[in-house]
C-alpha cells in the first residue's frame, strides 16, 4: 500500500487563506478499474483509492503514515507569492483610465 502526502492547491476562484496549510494523504491505486460487460459500469476492488485523509500539518501526515506502516511520498507544492492590492486605487483621482501603456 503506497500513499502520496501533498498540500492541495486552492481553487482559482477562492481568494481567502482558510485551510491553506492543510495536508492530504491519498492512497495510490494499484489495480486498474474493471468494466462490467453487461451494463458498462466501472468498478474497482480497491476501496483505499477513494480514501482521502486530511491533516493539519505535514508532520502529522508523515507520523500517521509511519505509524500505520504505509509507504509514502511527500510532494511539496511550489511556493506562491500574492501581492497585496489596495482597493483605494480604484477610486483615486490620479488614476488614468485610458493609460494603456502601463
Amino acid at each position: 500500500m503506497k500513499a502520496i502526502i501533498y498540500n492541495p492547491t486552492r481553487n482559482l476562484m477562492q481568494s481567502g487563506i482558510a485551510n491553506k496549510n492543510d495536508w492530504q494523504l491519498v492512497f495510490v491505486k494499484e489495480v486498474d478499474n474493471k468494466q462490467e460487460h453487461l451494463m458498462g459500469w466501472t468498478s474497482s476492488f480497491e476501496t483505499q483509492s477513494e480514501v482521502v485523509l486530511s491533516f493539519i500539518s505535514k508532520v502529522e501526515a508523515i507520523n500517521y503514515a509511519t505509524k500505520k506502516g504505509i509507504d509514502f511520498e511527500v510532494r511539496e507544492s511550489p511556493k506562491t507569492f500574492s501581492e497585496k492590492k489596495d482597493i483605494t486605487f480604484n477610486f483615486s483621482k490620479d488614476r488614468n483610465l485610458y493609460d494603456f501603456a502601463n
